[in-house]
Parts: structure tokens; sequence; C-alpha cells
């Protein structure tokens, strides 16, 4: 008797570390896919289920991977079940790779529903961990979180803008960073009137980047 509950246990087990490799396989399946083919990573995603019993960590970056591929597809985000659980599960665990991707997807969620103040926090938390080697870097987030001030779909505060975009030529490392804060603080200058500002922080955004690059155009024909 004690021999065969012995190969019962056993066989549970190897069950169970199957199961769990299985999820892993799929999980990374997703990830390698993801920013080729995201409807791909979605639909493995999708094959994971609570019948496969995955563990805490597996459902958070489950949730993480099928928002990510949701949102490079155009597509709503706002019903993927677990997320607040996945934010909670990062922050407790302080993974602040994972951290980052989260919340900047909390910040765009409350974007689309309207809350501008729950955005900019969020925005807030992933700035705090960002750097100028990660990606998004600390610039670039401070960039979005300028921008969230000037939105036509929400309660546009220029002052604001104009002051996260200030922070963001401040912590500026690249080029392509400097021009990109001085065009836009140029041009919410613009948006109160202010235009001998905005023809300084414009010219200023022309002579830091370089001819060849596709935005020189662009902030050329906002000058």
């Amino acid at each position: 008797m004690r021999i065969i509950l012995n190969i019962i246990c056993v066989c549970l087990l190897l069950a169970t570390y199957g199961c769990g490799t299985n999820i892993e396989q799929k999980i990374n399946e997703a990830e390698a896919t993801l920013q080729s083919a995201p409807d791909s990573a979605e639909v493995i995603l999708n094959g994971i289920t609570s019948i496969d019993n995955p563990k805490d960590f597996q459902k958070a970056k489950c949730c993480l991977l099928i928002s990510e591929a949701k949102l490079k597809q155009g597509k709503s985000f706002l019903m993927v079940d677990g997320f607040d659980d996945a934010l909670d599960y990062y922050e407790a665990s302080r993974d602040t790779s994972a951290l980052l991707d989260m919340y900047q997807l909390a910040a765009i969620k409350m974007r689309w529903l309207g809350c501008q103040d729950s955005a900019s926090i969020f925005l807030r938390k992933a700035i705090d961990i960002a750097s100028n080697v990660t990606t998004p870097t600390k610039s670039e987030l401070l960039i979005e979180l300028s921008n969230l001030y000037a939105m036509p779909s929400l309660k546009k505060n220029y002052t604001k803008a104009v002051s996260h975009a200030m922070e963001a030529l401040k912590v500026s490392h690249t080029k392509e960073e400097r021009s990109r804060a001085l065009h836009d603080i140029g041009l919410f200058y613009s948006f109160i009137g202010h235009n001998d500002s905005t023809a300084i922080y414009m010219e200023r955004a022309l002579n830091e980047i370089d001819a060849d690059n596709p935005l020189f155009t662009t902030f050329a024909l906002n000058y």
C-alpha cells in the first residue's frame, strides 16, 4: 500500500511540474513574439487558464504581457482580468522592471477612463524608478506626463505641461531628448500666448537636433 501511495505522490508531483513548465513555456513564447506578433502573443496567453493553476508570479506576468499585446494591437485592455492584482504583486516583490511597465499601463488605463489625476500619479511613480538607461527613459516619461496636461480629451493645464517638460529637459541625456523637450516647451508656450518664449525654445529645438532626423521636419513645420 505504501508503495502505491508513493507512486501516486510521484505522479502528482510530475504532473504539477509538467503543468508549471508548460505555463512557463507559453509565457516565454508569448514574450518572445510580443514585439513582432502581438496578436500571436495574445492567443498564446489566452491559452493559459485557471485550470492550469498558474502561480501568482505567472498570473502577474500573463496580465502584464496580455495588456501590452492588446495595446500594441490598438485594443483596449480595460477588461483584462487581474490587472490590479498584478500591480499589487509587482509592488510587493519590488520588481522595478515590471513595475515600470505596469505603471505606464495603469496610467494609460486611467487616461482612457478620464481620470487625469490618477494617470498623473502612476506616471510619476514610473518616473521615480526610471533612469537615463531604462526604456522609456526618465526624460521620455516626463514628456509623456507633460503631454497629459495638453490632451484635448482631458483638462488642459499648460502651466503644468511646461513645468513637466522643463523637468524632462533637465534630465535629458541625448540630443533627441533635449530637442523634444525644447520643442514641447515652445509648443505649450504658444498655446498660452507667450510668443517670444515659443520662438526661443523652438529655435533651440531645431539647433539641437540633426537635420536628417525625421523629427527635424516636424519641429520646423511647428515653428
